[in-house]
């Protein structure tokens, strides 16, 4: 067992604390202290330390480099040199790593989200390359529902020792999830989560309008006011349930029982990157519709999990809910739910690269 480490998070909410509490709770360490700017509700184990660094809250919501900056510096007041920050801004990592004047006695390792936060700007990527050259960076966890399936443009990086392509894993109690598949006279098709416009709740509405069947519900729920385009305008079908609050981990549960079917109505610019909602659904044996966009389309194609459609095309998504409606047993008798279960890598699989 490994002495000592500092896990320092900047970010807060449902996935995050999630993967904290499990990536925390599996670390094979005798100590382990754990950071943020927020308040974390969150029951660790007995050799786990929690710190609230109050002054910090400021400078991690504006994404400032002084964050970590201070972060590095209490560390070194305290004597900890091993640190692993779930996730951070790549342009404040480097900025950090290559002028802090401290950064030498530290080995720092850091979670990326979705191949995209590489692959978005040849910036970033540029980014990414040198920090795996930084003597202080010591293990980078790349997370994806594609897990080791990588795009051609990250393809080289599967031998580099310090790059782990994993799972986006999974975050709840398997136990909670094992539902029932009933159908009775309608199919019930769900989105849950924010409304930011890349999310593309408004091109499923505008699909409602266009499907030629009414033997369907759809509920869409989470917190509007997450949305950064005008959801008023929006033309509530009589068939929609707008379910209009912040879910609560009961409430998710509530909602995936309920449903035949989850749709992620993603806009392209989701492309490479990743969904712990994909995860959750398949863990409910839920099927999907799904943008036809990597990783999206490789996964759901690979285990029969759902069908895909043309992405940002409301017409094409359409055509996709009447195929589940008129298909939904012909489809869901070819998913491979539980295929794609068994490959996620589980947490020890995660932490012991730590």
């Amino acid at each position: 067992m490994k002495e000592k480490i500092f896990v320092y998070t900047p970010y807060s909410g449902s996935f995050y604390d999630k993967y904290l509490f499990n990536f925390v709770n599996n670390l094979n360490y005798k100590k382990i202290i754990v950071g943020s700017p927020f308040d974390l509700k969150i029951e660790f184990s007995e050799n786990v330390n929690f710190i609230k660094f109050e002054n910090l809250e400021y400078w991690s919501k504006s994404k400032d480099y002084k964050e970590l900056d201070s972060v590095i510096n209490f560390l070194d007041n305290c004597k900890i040199y091993r640190i692993h920050i779930l996730r951070y801004s790549f342009e404040n990592l480097f900025s950090i790593v290559k002028n802090h004047p401290k950064i030498h006695k530290f080995k720092i390792s850091f979670g990326i989200f979705g191949h995209r936060e590489i692959l978005e700007s040849s910036i970033r990527h540029n980014l990414f390359k040198n920090l795996i050259k930084t003597n202080c960076i010591c293990s980078i966890l790349v997370h994806s529902i594609s897990k080791n399936h990588v795009p051609a443009g990250l393809s080289n990086y599967k031998k580099e020792i310090k790059v782990h392509f994993l799972s986006d894993p999974i975050y709840d109690d398997v136990d909670d999830y094992n539902f029932k598949n009933d159908v009775l006279e309608n199919i019930e098709f769900l989105y849950f989560g924010t409304f930011y416009f890349g999310k593309g709740v408004d091109i499923l509405i505008d699909a409602v309008d266009k499907v030629k069947t009414e033997n369907y519900n759809l509920t869409i729920a989470g917190d509007a006011s997450t949305a950064n385009f005008n959801i008023s305008e929006l033309d509530f079908q009589k068939n929609i349930n707008f379910i209009n609050k912040y879910l609560t981990e009961k409430d998710v549960l509530n909602l995936f029982k309920k449903s035949n079917v989850v749709i992620l109505p993603y806009r392209t610019t989701y492309e490479n990157d990743t969904s712990g909602v994909l995860v959750q659904a398949a863990l409910s044996n839920r099927l999907l519709i799904v943008p036809d966009i990597f990783p999206f389309n490789y996964v759901v194609n690979k285990y029969s999990l759902g069908v895909t459609f043309v992405p940002e095309s409301s017409e094409s998504l359409s055509k996709s809910i009447e195929n589940m409606v008129f298909n939904y047993n012909s489809i869901y008798s070819r998913a491979n739910f539980k295929n794609f279960i068994s490959e996620i890598t589980s947490w020890k699989e995660i932490t012991v690269v730590i």
